[in-house]
């Protein structure tokens, strides 16, 4: 339970850890970009007898913080809350739901709620501005003897002093109190309307959304999210119900067989083997849809590159995401539009009822490995870019040393194609843009690319073609 919950004020010497105004210029889409604090009670649960759950210790005080970005003006809200379980495995918050679609979120006038997953994130939120931070906790309720060590079973340090598993009541509480008529919801103004809400997840977040869709979302969450949008989900870092069930995962772990809401899980081309992906699959149905992007790598430049640069709180901290492997060009495919597009489809799906298409995924062999052809990936949902290529992408990259190896199994490279394929392929760059600007007008009938990012997708795969050495 929720029992307050307040702006916390930015001035010349304070700002919000991860603020997106590094990156966007939140105010020309007229957007404004909001840190709260709030303190509660959450419950400690663990796994019954029965495979259920059960309360393991009751009404634990925690306070955490939430990022609220938001139409300025509540006359441009859509009625889509798009709520994103932040990533904690590289040991800070990381918003990259928000990274990936915050231009189509702004474009459709939704607002965007990020969640604290994780209090391991606190100790870097404190090494920015410990006077701003000092209040968040998430203290353990219980004596733990158990070494850091030992603790959890996903990536990102738990610590004895602290508890993972009061996330599901945080979530659901805040998720409750944002679509509410509360006077303390600060979005109350925006509340005046019918509203839908989606629940996303980035990588091991993906994982977090699992086990809160297989012992939540049916009873204590019921009809707190209308649907679920996991990208490049991490199934093999779905968590225990507390931080010290060091109960294995199982295979029925690893999907999220239970859905009752609309559910679209996305995956890019690192995630089958490395991250678990090829073991969550589930036949589209009804309210499931699986796609696989061809061409991106689990990081890419966008994502992990771009939105950082000019991020000067990152480089104090020294925390700047980078390309470790051996070949020249890291992967750099706008993986991004096809995150929009899937956003797209899930509102359409959740407001008008109308599910979207079903497209062929990647095709992978016993060892997981996707099935390839000249040197790119065979099915999956391929945007101009892919359907057209320069060069060839991959997954992964070749670590130069033990240390780079983990980076490398989730940000790719791109190898150019031998001297003369690009020539032989489309003779020249004029003619290559005819073609593309076709491809790219026909994924936009098809729907596989929204028509606001018709520009940007012809932009970036000229960009290449002309890096690759087409002329």
């Amino acid at each position: 339970m929720i029992r307050s919950i307040h702006l916390v004020p930015v001035s010349e010497k304070s700002h919000p850890f991860g603020t997106a105004l590094f990156a966007v210029p939140l105010s020309d889409s007229g957007y404004v970009e909001e840190e709260y604090f709030f303190d509660g009670t959450a419950n400690v649960y663990e796994r019954a007898e029965n495979g259920g759950k059960r309360i393991r210790f009751a009404d634990a005080p925690y306070t955490s913080r939430l990022m609220i970005r938001r139409p300025a003006d509540p006359a441009k809200f859509s009625g889509t809350i798009v709520f994103e379980i932040n990533n904690s495995t590289p040991q800070y918050d990381l918003d990259r739901c928000w990274v990936l679609l915050r231009k189509q979120i702004m474009r459709d006038g939704d607002i965007y709620v990020g969640v604290l997953s994780k209090p391991n994130v606190i100790r870097r939120l404190m090494q920015l501005d410990a006077e701003r931070y000092q209040s968040l906790k998430w203290p353990n309720p219980l004596p733990c003897d158990l070494p850091a060590n030992q603790l959890g079973n996903i990536s990102g340090h738990s610590s004895p002093e602290s508890e993972d598993g009061l996330f599901w009541d945080i979530l659901m509480d805040t998720a409750r109190l944002l679509k509410s008529a509360d006077s303390r919801n600060p979005l109350s103004a925006f509340c005046q309307k019918p509203i839908k809400t989606i629940l996303s997840g980035w990588s091991q977040s993906g994982g977090y959304m699992i086990r809160y869709i297989k012992d939540f979302s049916l009873e204590e969450g019921k009809d707190l999210f209308d649907g679920f949008l996991a990208m490049g989900a991490a199934p093999i870092c779905t968590p225990n119900l507390n931080q010290s069930d060091k109960t294995p995962l199982t295979a029925l772990d690893l999907h999220p067989s239970c859905v009752d809401k609309p559910m679209i899980d996305i995956h890019t081309e690192s995630d089958n083997a490395r991250l678990g992906g090829a073991l969550s699959r589930m036949e589209n149905g009804p309210l499931y849809r699986m796609y696989d992007i061809a061409g991106p790598s689990h990081d890419t430049v966008y994502s992990s590159i771009e939105y950082q640069e000019g991020n000067t709180d990152f480089d104090r901290l020294g925390i700047r995401s980078r390309y470790q492997g051996a070949e020249p060009n890291p992967n750099a495919f706008p993986q991004h539009l096809a995150f929009h597009s899937a956003l797209a489809w899930l509102k359409t799906w959740i407001w008008e009822g109308k599910a979207p298409q079903i497209l062929p995924p990647i095709p992978f062999d016993q060892n997981l490995h996707n099935q390839k052809k000249d040197g790119n990936s065979v099915g999956g949902y391929q945007l101009p870019q892919f359907a057209l290529p320069v060069c060839e992408y991959h997954g992964t990259a070749t670590p130069p040393s033990p240390e780079a190896a983990f980076s490398c199994s989730v940000f790719g490279c791109e190898r150019p194609f031998a001297k003369g394929e690009l020539q032989k392929r489309y003779g020249s760059l004029a003619e290559y843009e005819s073609r593309l600007t076709a491809e790219t007008d026909q994924a936009i009938q098809k729907g596989l690319l929204q028509a606001a990012d018709r520009d940007e997708a012809i932009e970036r795969a000229m960009k290449q073609a002309v890096k690759y050495g087409l002329m």
